[in-house]
């Protein structure tokens, strides 16, 4: 499948990574970014109910956490790797569709002001359930 990376922005066959509620995940060959594809012709009563709790609890057959510690850490320590490169520690970061705030937990222990935003109340919700981040901010 041919589509851009929102993160390197290559333009290259992307690897098929999962399905998940009809959407199709992809991982960049490039960068090795793990990403929803053609999420900009759907409206948010479809994200809320695509990103519900249920969503976190049972992601990847076998939870967000598991995910995190197996897949998810890895990427966002790559990520943290190329910030460290721009920016300084102490820096404020506005993390957008924060999640759960797993990647927003590791900004800020490694000593960033992070302020993270998400649009799902699912999210939230699994943040919260099991205190992930303390102050994941709702924007309506």
């Amino acid at each position: 499948m041919n589509c851009m990376c929102p993160i390197c922005e290559e333009y290259d066959d992307q690897i098929f990574y999962r399905k998940v509620n009809g959407y199709h995940s992809n991982i960049c060959n490039k960068c090795g970014h793990i990403y929803v594809n053609h999420l900009d012709d759907i409206n948010q009563n479809e994200i809320n109910k695509y990103y519900s709790i249920d969503f976190y609890e049972n992601y990847m057959d076998d939870g967000y956490e598991n995910a995190y510690q197996k897949y998810l850490k890895q990427d966002f320590v790559r990520k943290i790797f190329l910030i460290d490169k721009f920016l300084s520690v102490g820096s404020s970061i506005l993390e957008v569709g924060s999640g759960p705030g797993y990647f927003a937990s590791l900004l800020a222990n490694k000593g960033y002001n992070v302020t993270p935003i998400e649009l799902t109340s699912g999210a939230r919700e699994y943040a919260k359930k099991y205190k992930k981040y303390y102050k994941i901010f709702q924007y309506d």
